[in-house]
């Protein structure tokens, strides 16, 4: 395996770790808590653009939101003013859920540095800014 091949995969290993405990015990897929964040920041969003903010299809979104739906965390209600588009809300149990992830997420802040003194800190914090420069 190349360098690059062990990189890439020891990066996506560092991604699913970190995904994974953030979800860890809790009722929702990431992609999930991607659309409960965004709209729990932004009430009264449309399909559309929250397709757009996550960089996901229509129909993947619109699964999603047909999923949480089904568990309450959701509610979509048609405005008077256009009756196609459909305005998404967190519903009571969905905002508690949402904030408690919210919580759950800043707990885990130090997750991925847990291991790492300060210099290390720094030199991942330099390199992956070098790769991240690179596009």
């Amino acid at each position: 395996m190349s360098n690059s091949q062990e990189i890439q995969e020891l990066m996506h290993q560092v991604s699913h770790y970190y995904r994974h405990q953030l979800v860890k015990d809790m009722p929702i897929t990431m992609p999930q808590a991607h659309v409960l964040r965004i709209v729990h920041q932004t009430p009264g969003i449309i399909q559309s653009d929250l397709a757009r903010l996550l960089h996901r299809r229509n129909p993947t979104i619109s699964n999603i939101l047909v999923n949480l739906e089904k568990q309450e965390l959701i509610e979509r209600k048609v405005p008077a003013d256009n009756v196609r588009a459909k305005e998404i809300y967190l519903t009571a149990k969905g905002e508690d859920l949402c904030n408690s992830m919210l919580k759950k997420f800043k707990s885990y802040d130090g997750i991925l540095t847990k291991n790492l003194d300060e210099q290390d800190q720094l030199e991942l914090i330099r390199i992956l800014k070098k790769i991240v420069a690179s596009d």
